[in-house]
């Protein structure tokens, strides 16, 4: 029998993960290489742009791992700094260009300010509705399944920020597929800026 390890695994057992960890590494390689010959270019760059910023949000939840709790100062100060952030790509990534488009589009300033404030409205709206039908309570146990029930608060902020990365997904893919001049900086701007949602 072999000897457990601090972490409480056996030797045997962390190497036959490391080897499943190995095997999923190579096969992720091959499917990149065959998505690269069958794709033609612009779409492989868009596709790497969207994995760029999906790999923001994943290496931002990488901490986690290493910390065994929060201090409430700590959450507030990560929460204000992804919200921040969150306001600040709105402002920049999503706003100022949604009026630049519109005004391209042949809208005048008032009604594309107009249009952009609508949607910036019904967003809001759409989340203070979610958080209104999403019952108060902490995090606690289903006593019928033994399972942790998620926060209704916790839950609102997943779907925040699902939806906000749908229109980033939007804009990096456009940006990239069109061949933009800019889309490999709009890409890496919203993968840095998704570091802080994955780890918030």
């Amino acid at each position: 029998m072999l000897p457990l390890l601090p972490s409480g695994l056996s030797l045997r057992q962390v190497l036959g993960l490391c080897v499943m960890l190995a095997g999923c590494v190579l096969l992720s390689w091959q499917a990149v290489l065959a998505a690269e010959r069958a794709l033609e270019p612009h779409l492989w760059h868009a596709l790497k742009s969207g994995s760029l910023c999906a790999l923001g949000t994943a290496v931002g939840t990488l901490p986690v791992l290493f910390m065994r709790g929060i201090s409430a100062r700590t959450s507030d100060t990560l929460l204000g700094f992804g919200a921040g952030v969150m306001l600040a790509a709105t402002v920049f990534s999503l706003l100022i260009p949604g009026l630049e488009s519109a005004g391209q589009l042949g809208f005048s300033r008032w009604s594309a300010g107009f249009l952009m404030s609508l949607g910036l409205l019904l967003g809001a709206s759409a989340l203070f509705g979610l958080g209104r039908l999403l019952p108060e309570r902490q995090l606690e146990v289903d006593t019928r399944t033994d399972r942790l029930v998620l926060a209704p608060r916790i839950l609102l902020f997943v779907i925040a920020i699902v939806l906000h990365n749908i229109p980033e997904g939007m804009a990096v893919g456009v940006a990239a597929g069109a061949g933009l001049a800019g889309a490999d900086g709009l890409a890496l701007g919203i993968a840095l800026q998704d570091l802080p949602e994955g780890l918030i």
